[in-house]
């Protein structure tokens, strides 16, 4: 049997204060969560507001640290093992690129007077192919103005901002969503991907 994309067993999260403790009293965010997530596979989170969706995206992306144990991100504690992410293996797209991204070495407001088009263009180490296909899958033109978009245009350039260097293993978080499903299925089976 395939080791799984990911794996938690028993996870259990409270936000830690300035000690990396929590504070005694708080409860829990993620409780006594298990599950394991096959390789190629597409899961859903839903959850009502505040029930704690974007934590556990936080935590399987190697934001928070848990016991390694808990957690595993292809055999590996994400927390602890930090070449998942800048290898690219692991990619967590949060809802903190939406204010600004690091475009050609600057920190670039994705509300700037500059085309969708610019932004996908100067990152380094993408082909065209990959460019072209994300363009399109995202439903993307290169040519709107990034001061001029609907939020859910700017939210399509972020997502393929973040999506630009192919990951095992991807977390869209709050703030990115990909219509039903079908562009994460879509750019999912393109990688083989969880």
């Amino acid at each position: 049997m395939d080791q799984p994309a990911v794996e938690l067993r028993d996870l259990t999260f409270t936000y830690p204060t300035i000690d990396g403790q929590p504070r005694p009293g708080d409860q829990p965010i993620v409780r006594q969560l298990s599950l394991q997530l096959p390789r190629g596979s597409c899961t859903l989170l839903l959850g009502a507001n505040g029930a704690g969706k974007t934590t556990l995206l936080r935590v399987l992306a190697g934001k928070h640290m848990v016991d390694r144990a808990a957690l595993q991100v292809m055999g590996e504690p994400p927390f602890h093992a930090t070449h998942l992410t800048t290898s690219n293996r692991l990619s967590y797209i949060g809802g903190n690129w939406d204010q600004d991204v690091a475009f050609a070495g600057y920190s670039q407001p994705l509300r700037a007077d500059i085309s969708a088009g610019a932004m996908l263009e100067n990152v380094r180490g993408v082909g065209a192919a990959r460019r072209a296909m994300l363009l399109e899958v995202m439903d993307i033109n290169p040519a709107w103005r990034m001061h001029l978009v609907s939020d859910g245009q700017r939210r399509r350039v972020q997502i393929a901002m973040g999506l630009l260097h192919p990951f095992e293993v991807g977390a869209p978080g709050r703030g990115a969503p990909l219509d039903g499903g079908v562009r994460e299925q879509e750019l999912a089976s393109e990688q083989g991907v969880a």
